[in-house]
């Protein structure tokens, strides 16, 4: 249920070493909410931050099937569980990390539209912190268009970022995430406001 291609049938009974994240918009449980039919069809997800969500899939050769509530009781997995084997079997996908651009906005590059579920592997955030002081401040306007700055860019970081940020929305309405504008602290993301 709930294939995101139409690519080959679903898999009939994939195990948990096919999960992976996805990050989506709060509009996708409203989106679903009209076609599930029972608790147990419904996609398993859990807030993140801000508008956005992280909903997990099985990440077959030709699509993203949903992890819904009767895979999540098959596996026999807590929801703790779930986020942890969806990380790593994400980073284990992940290949070479890339950026385009210079400061003070960077775009990062993932590809396989995996770079907004980048925001759910700490190490890379841990590693960026002293590249990128004092604060990270990212952008994540679609499923595969992360940008990043700084809190404190001299060169009007902050405002590129913002219109990097509406210039994508306008480029891709499918996959849009987020306009807010997110900030990395005690390794967890909130709402970035400038006036603090």
């Amino acid at each position: 249920m709930f294939g995101l291609s139409k690519g080959k049938p679903e898999v009939a009974r994939p195990d948990a070493s096919f999960i992976v994240p996805r990050i989506k918009h709060t509009n996708f449980i409203v989106a679903l909410r009209d076609i599930v039919k029972s608790e147990d069809d419904a996609a398993v997800t859990e807030p993140l931050v801000a508008d956005l969500i992280v909903s997990y899939a099985f990440d077959l050769p030709e699509m993203f099937q949903m992890v819904c509530l009767r895979d999540v009781k098959r596996l026999g997995l807590s929801q703790e569980r779930l986020r942890a084997i969806a990380v790593t079997n994400l980073k284990q996908r992940l290949g070479n990390i890339g950026r385009e651009g210079e400061p003070p906005v960077m775009k990062m590059v993932v590809g396989n539209n995996l770079e907004a579920c980048v925001l759910l592997v700490d190490e890379i955030w841990q590693s960026l912190a002293s590249k990128i002081p004092p604060e990270i401040v990212i952008g994540l306007p679609t499923r595969d268009v992360l940008f990043v700055s700084s809190s404190h860019s001299g060169k009007g970081g902050i405002q590129l970022l913002r219109k990097a940020v509406n210039e994508a929305r306008r480029g891709d309405n499918t996959h849009w995430l987020s306009e807010h504008l997110l900030v990395r602290r005690a390794d967890k993301w909130e709402i970035f406001d400038e006036t603090i």
